[in-house]
């Protein structure tokens, strides 16, 4: 959704260049999901496994995982869309 609408702002993009963006925008998303879905399946083993030790797999591999998963979704959302270095103004 976003690559297209900057490809309407700009009306002299190709097309081609906008499905681009938007295949890349999609590896990346999927790239992103990946250690947000082994996060939250490493806090629910963590949740059901009653030891002192789990405590520590929730807070800092289960966390890990899914901060580093937002992270590349968040980087993800801003290098997709950007214009290419030798079309700026």
């Amino acid at each position: 959704m976003v690559v297209f609408l900057v490809c309407r702002k700009r009306p002299n993009v190709a097309m081609a260049h906008c499905f681009s963006l938007l295949i890349g925008l999609q590896r990346l998303l999927r790239i992103a999901a990946a250690p947000i879905i082994l996060g939250l399946l490493t806090v629910i083993v963590s949740l059901v496994w009653i030891h002192p030790l789990g405590f520590v797999i929730f807070a800092f591999i289960g966390a890990s995982l899914i901060a580093l998963g937002i992270l590349v979704y968040l980087e993800s959302l801003v290098f997709a869309v950007s214009p290419p270095g030798e079309n700026r103004g």
